[in-house]
């Protein structure tokens, strides 16, 4: 009989920090899952953990060559047989014993619910400071409605955050690293029903070795793969996604001083500029501070 949840794990290294994730595991209440981890390491670090005991068993598959990230994440969820996914990082953890069992709870709780994300408590390991993450539930409630909006702010959190059925056809984008989660996450809000949970359910670390850290505030890699999921994602949107996606495009444009065409190229896009920043550029060469004020207004929007 398959398990209730398969917690797919995609791992790199840093065992130390995968230890903490199998802790985690071992104190939750609930205990009708299976526990994959898909292993892009070069070395025998996270094998040697993996057959460690633990009061559950591990599936450990070694991927090589490496496939990298996301596509790391889609191999660990390919593997499931579990009616539901909780992919988890390896770097993160459950919160608390409750928190698999309220997963599972709020599934039975609403069958037609194909996707659910919790509230995050994060953890900055440098520091050591621990905050909760929370948003404004009213946008939150409307999200279905405005997914352009996880553009500006991630309402939904990290991918470790989510629990899904086994099933749904979608995967993570293997040409995106910076809004994998986000262009994901637009996708999944257009074809399925999605629901917050209330509660910390997941800790999410950062510190400054993480992928994400690092690409934080690059210009190149945030501007490619905005216009990347503009170019996917702007055909399904309606008027006012397409004016949340537009005020997010001049907010890039203004955030890091791209001045024309010429220096959008520059960051190495490989794809059509859009009549729309072909637009802008136009007026911007003219009277740059006109075409800002025009071209915000002409995209202003509000989530009723």
């Amino acid at each position: 009989m398959n398990p209730k949840v398969s917690i797919c794990i995609p791992t790199y290294q840093q065992a130390d920090k995968l230890l903490v994730l199998f802790r985690s595991i071992e104190e939750q209440i609930f205990r009708d899952f299976e526990v994959i981890v898909s292993d892009d390491s070069h070395d025998n670090e996270v094998l040697n953990l993996c057959e460690s005991e633990f009061n559950f068993n591990i599936q450990y598959h070694r991927n090589s060559p490496s496939k990298g990230s996301p596509e790391n994440w889609n191999a660990a969820i390919a593997l499931a047989k579990g009616n539901w996914i909780k992919l988890i990082h390896h770097d993160d953890y459950f919160f608390n014993s409750e928190s698999l069992r309220t997963y599972v709870e709020e599934a039975e709780k609403f069958p037609q619910t194909d996707y659910f994300f919790c509230r995050t408590s994060i953890l900055d390991t440098h520091s050591g400071n621990q905050f909760s993450y929370s948003v404004n539930t009213i946008i939150l409630n409307r999200i279905s409605d405005f997914s352009a909006y996880l553009f500006h702010k991630n309402l939904i959190g990290a991918p470790s955050t989510g629990f899904f059925k086994n099933g749904l056809v979608e995967t993570y984008d293997k040409l995106l690293v910076w809004l994998v989660d986000i262009e994901f996450y637009c996708r999944i809000l257009k074809s399925n029903r999605v629901k917050g949970i209330d509660s910390e359910l997941i800790t999410t670390t950062i510190s400054e070795n993480q992928l994400t850290s690092n690409l934080k505030n690059n210009r190149n890699v945030e501007l490619c793969e905005f216009f990347y999921c503009y170019a996917k994602l702007i055909g399904n949107f309606d008027r006012i996604n397409r004016k949340i996606m537009r005020h997010r495009m001049l907010d890039l444009f203004k955030d890091f001083h791209v001045s024309g065409i010429s220096d959008l190229k520059s960051t190495g896009m490989k794809h059509k500029v859009p009549m729309y920043a072909n637009l802008f550029f136009f007026v911007h060469k003219l009277n740059s501070k006109f075409a800002f004020r025009l071209f915000y207004k002409l995209n202003h929007f509000e989530i009723p």
